[in-house]
């Protein structure tokens, strides 16, 4: 486990001697370190699974579990996982607020 740490460190250059990148506080030059050692390369594309078990109490009393699951790939050439993800349904929402349409609360 120790090892494993210290591998991901070194691999992403946490411990080298390298010139820290200048920002205003400690956290943004770790931000912007970390967006030099993983950024996509040409071709490469994310993925996103979830997996959620849901607890479903019928009228009856009786008890289910139901299992929701979701892998969403991103496009080498378009929108990433995680765009597809959060971006758009936050952009059907804030369109839904716009056109004063009912969202759950």
């Amino acid at each position: 486990m120790k090892e494993d740490f210290l591998f991901c460190f070194c691999r992403l250059g946490m411990l080298s001697d390298d010139m820290v990148p200048h920002a205003d506080t400690i956290l943004a030059a770790l931000a912007k370190h970390l967006e030099t050692k993983l950024s996509f390369a040409q071709g490469e594309r994310d993925m996103i699974i979830m997996r959620n078990d849901v607890g479903i109490r019928h009228p009856t009393g009786e008890l289910e579990t139901r299992e929701i699951s979701l892998v969403v790939y991103g496009e080498p050439t378009g929108f990433s996982a995680m765009a597809k993800t959060v971006g758009y349904p936050a952009a059907i929402a804030a369109r839904m607020v716009l056109d004063g349409k009912q969202c759950l609360s």
